[in-house]
């Protein structure tokens, strides 16, 4: 499923609603799977079947853990704002509370690179 997350160097960070079918899901099986595409653009020729795409992606494997404590929560909040934006922000404490923040520890990562 799609998920917006952020990445310390050594693990993934998502977040989601304390209730729903992320977590129902993450309760029965916290080992996960996860995949990464960068599409770069079509790579064109005058025969459809010769037609490709530039692109890299990332797959990878893990072990899903909910994060606890504030502040710990607050920091991995930050490292996914910080995926997407260079501005800083701070959640509020009700915000914070609210949201389950899941850290995907990396067990195995390998990725590809399209050649043209």
């Amino acid at each position: 499923m799609p998920l917006c997350f952020g990445y310390d160097g050594k693990a993934l960070y998502v977040h989601c609603a304390k209730e729903g079918r992320k977590m129902d899901i993450l309760c029965r099986n916290n080992k996960v799977c996860f995949e990464f595409d960068l599409v770069e653009g079509l790579i064109e020729s005058d025969e459809g079947c010769k037609c490709d795409i530039r692109c890299q992606s990332v797959i990878g494997s893990g072990i899903a853990h909910l994060v606890d404590g504030a502040d710990e929560k607050q920091r991995a909040l930050a490292l996914i704002m910080a995926q997407y934006t260079e501005r800083t922000f701070a959640c509020p404490d009700a915000a914070v509370e609210r949201t389950a923040v899941i850290k995907l520890e990396i067990e195995s990562l390998t990725g590809k690179q399209s050649k043209r």
